[in-house]
């Protein structure tokens, strides 16, 4: 497994895409793009990627670089990522739902992350009963 977040990253987007990526270093990934893939990012379809500088006919990849921002937003266009509410009639506290959220929902290889939970107002029935001994009963008649 690859340490470097930037190579792994590209090798799991590229992988997602129909491309074939191959790690070959620590910081450097050997990767075979499909051809709408390699016209998108304006490169050709046989690229090495890097993340140090001094690596020779490589594309130097850094965070906020071109290639990783374009890379990134075809994330929004495969479904990977999605927007998730949850409606919930009953009791929720008010205090710790994210770590609640994250026991009782797991994702399957992926992350959930918790951004916002709003009060509603909590609907209660009261329901109020008495009963009557059989002498009551008896005497009311």
């Amino acid at each position: 497994m690859l340490s470097d977040p930037i190579i792994s990253t590209l090798e799991k987007i590229i992988a997602l895409h129909d491309g074939i990526a191959e790690p070959a270093s620590e910081h450097t990934l050997n990767v075979l793009l499909t051809e709408n893939l390699a016209s998108l990012l304006s490169l050709p379809e046989d690229v090495t990627f890097t993340t140090k500088a001094d690596v020779s006919q490589s594309v130097f990849v850094t965070y906020h670089s071109e290639v990783l921002n374009k890379l990134s937003d075809l994330l929004s266009t495969t479904g990977q990522v999605s927007a998730l509410g949850i409606k919930y009639d009953g009791y929720l506290k008010n205090t710790n739902f994210d770590k609640l959220l994250t026991e009782r929902f797991v994702a399957q290889n992926g992350l959930i992350k918790f951004v916002d939970a709003k009060p509603e107002i909590t609907r209660y029935i009261l329901c109020s009963s008495f009963s009557l001994s059989p002498h009551f009963r008896e005497f009311i008649g």
